[in-house]
């Protein structure tokens, strides 16, 4: 039976968190705000906790200048995230298995994983992703309403070791520039509208493992 980790509502904690780590535990009403007043954090995990509500800007704003791992998957969040948000030192994003909608929250960081999948995240792939998270080597967005082109410039992201964006509405060519990635090992983008033919001009890269 899943543990319950119950908190007053009006409870003030005499201290301030680092770090973070709660799982599996159904977590009620009163710890989410209490949480939000944890501005110091460095380490979040709260993954499988039951929780359903949004996730605050205003908490985002005030840990993103720290934080260096969230990992909020596997609750009910719901609603849109900031996309105007700085994390200069974020280096792992989990919110996969939420209610999320609304565009990819891509926020500038040097992440090298980011998981996104089984949400309600809809629009384009940005065209600048390379830019924004230039160390990404692990991209999961899987199971979301994507549409549109995968941007050429993902290609650029010469670290990319993971690239996951099955079950979307993504069309057109897969990017011929894909032998830049010279560690890729697994790509999925099956279960879209993608069309046209995988050109082997440019070389298939030899790390890759699978590919579907």
């Amino acid at each position: 039976m899943c543990p319950i980790l119950n908190v007053a509502y009006d409870w003030v904690p005499p201290f301030k968190l680092h770090h973070l780590y709660i799982s599996d535990c159904k977590v009620g009403p009163g710890f989410w705000i209490m949480l939000q007043s944890q501005t110091e954090l460095v380490d979040v995990i709260l993954s499988n906790t039951f929780i359903s509500d949004s996730i605050p800007k205003e908490w985002l704003s005030k840990i993103s200048s720290q934080v260096k791992y969230l990992d909020l998957s596997y609750n009910n969040f719901s609603g849109r995230l900031p996309l105007e948000l700085k994390f200069p030192n974020l280096q792992y994003i989990n919110l996969g298995h939420n209610q999320l909608d609304g565009p990819l929250p891509l926020w500038p960081t040097t992440a090298f994983s980011l998981d996104l999948q089984s949400n309600l995240f809809s629009g384009p792939i940005p065209s600048n992703l390379d830019q924004l998270m230039p160390k990404l080597q692990f991209l999961e967005v899987s199971e979301n309403h994507l549409n549109g082109t995968i941007p050429l410039s993902i290609c650029n992201m010469k670290d990319m070791w993971v690239l996951s964006l099955r079950h979307n509405q993504l069309f057109g060519e897969f990017p011929q520039q894909w032998s830049l990635w010279s560690g890729i090992s697994i790509i999925d983008v099956s279960h879209n509208n993608l069309s046209g033919n995988i050109s082997s001009s440019m070389g298939m890269p030899s790390s890759l493992e699978t590919f579907k």
